[in-house]
Order: structure tokens, then sequence, then C-alpha cells
């Protein structure tokens, strides 16, 4: 997932890498992103294939799973 912030990219990749309060935070902080972007990929004018929209989705889903368990 990508999200600009202050003039930054944060792709959520330190994610696999923080522990303690942090991880918490940084899931409570990207887990509602993952239904925005699985609506805008499964929109009609999205300029994919359907069979990469399905994988894009389904990796979507599994990390709302994992970040809704992080959230508890």
């Amino acid at each position: 997932m990508l999200c600009r912030h202050r003039h930054s990219t944060d792709n959520a990749v330190g994610l696999s890498y923080t522990t303690g309060p942090k991880l918490a935070r940084l899931a409570a902080k990207y887990r509602p992103l993952a239904p925005t972007l699985r609506d805008l990929v499964l929109r009609p004018d999205t300029p994919l294939d359907p069979n990469v929209k399905d994988m894009i989705v389904r990796q979507l889903d599994s990390a709302e799973r994992r970040l809704a368990a992080i959230c508890g």
C-alpha cells in the first residue's frame, strides 16, 4: 500500500519489521486503506486484466486480515 505522508512515500514495508506499540499504531493507520484500494482495483475503468485484479484483491484481503489481527 502506498500512502503520501508529509512529502514522503510510505508503503508500509516497515510494518513487517516493527514490534511493540508502534506496530499496533501502524496497523491501525493502514487497515482502513484496504477496502478503498480494493474498490479502486475493482472499478470497471481500472486498466488491469481480470486475473491481475483478482491477485491484487487476494493480497489486499490477506493484508486486511493480518492488520485486523494486529489491531485486535
